[in-house]
């Protein structure tokens, strides 16, 4: 219940700063606060995802340090997986082979 009432918060943050930013005249800087918004719901949302079921409680320095850690953990690991399967698609023939030959 409480996650969801930070997500609440926070989702509430996110949308007064994308009207605020709707106001701006310069389309540049519109364009940075959407990407600067896109970013800060990808890194609260994997962070709820990496932590959840784990039954830590976020609001003790205790749980943030084991939350944090988990985070970063499972960050690492995306990102390393990521480089895998891209060094993996480098490494494919993808060239067009000639089935009349």
């Amino acid at each position: 219940m409480i996650k969801m009432l930070i997500l609440l918060a926070i989702a509430f943050i996110l949308i007064a700063l994308i009207f605020i930013s709707a106001n701006m005249k310069n389309l540049r800087h519109k364009l940075r606060w959407v990407l600067l918004l896109i970013v800060c719901l990808i890194l609260y949302t994997t962070f709820l995802m990496s932590i959840s079921g784990q039954n830590i409680e976020v609001f003790t320095t205790d749980g943030m340090k084991e939350a944090s850690g988990l985070y970063f953990s499972w960050l690492r690991n995306a990102l390393r997986n990521l480089g895998t399967i891209t060094g993996n698609a480098i490494r494919m023939d993808w060239g067009i082979k000639n089935p009349f030959s």
